[in-house]
């Protein structure tokens, strides 16, 4: 009975595995975005100052971001806010990210059930750049450092295929490569 029950459960993981494949393929999508807005140099954050140039690169965003999203999912505005707000971080001096290389890319942990999944990303980077050390208040200039961003995405399946229903968390964490930096 044990080894009916072993296989079971082996039987079904190995059937999830292009769901999970189609999942991170997703993921893998919005990071992308989420990397491009974190290179924007602080001249071209600060020049969507004015309205019509933040209103044309939130639509540039939204038209890249929409097709991963359920349609009509009411979420997407939320997303596109957490992808703007890079922007806002880059603008005021908070971060700025001169160059980044992905060095690996770890699933957290990934939940599917039935036609709605959890996934939880960890992408990690090599880093240069300056960012704000929020226990000194000061920036901190990092040559090479270590970066993770975490990523947290609902998904729904819709027509037959997995797509985003709200991004539940994205973020940065590059507080060790700070602390370094520091020393």
């Amino acid at each position: 009975l044990l080894g009916v029950v072993v296989l079971y459960v082996a039987a079904t993981q190995l059937m999830l595995i292009p769901q999970k494949n189609e999942l991170r393929k997703t993921a893998d999508s919005l990071r992308q975005v989420f990397d491009d807005i974190a290179l924007t140099s602080q001249e071209d954050a600060k020049a969507l100052g004015n309205k019509a140039a933040l209103t044309a690169k939130q639509k540039e965003i939204e038209e890249t971001v929409a097709p991963l999203f359920v349609k009509d999912s009411g979420y997407l505005k939320p997303a596109l806010n957490t992808l703007m707000g890079e922007i806002s971080s880059i603008a005021y001096g908070d971060t700025l990210i001169r160059s980044q290389e992905l060095v690996k890319s770890k699933t957290a942990k990934c939940l599917i059930n039935e036609d709605t999944a959890s996934l939880t990303m960890e992408y990690t980077y090599k880093v240069s750049g300056d960012f704000m050390d929020y226990r000194t208040e000061g920036v901190v200039s990092v040559q090479d450092g270590k970066q993770t961003v975490y990523m947290t995405l609902i998904f729904q399946k819709s027509e037959g295929d997995w797509k985003l229903y709200r991004v539940s968390g994205l973020s940065r964490d590059s507080y060790d490569s700070i602390r370094e930096a520091a020393k």
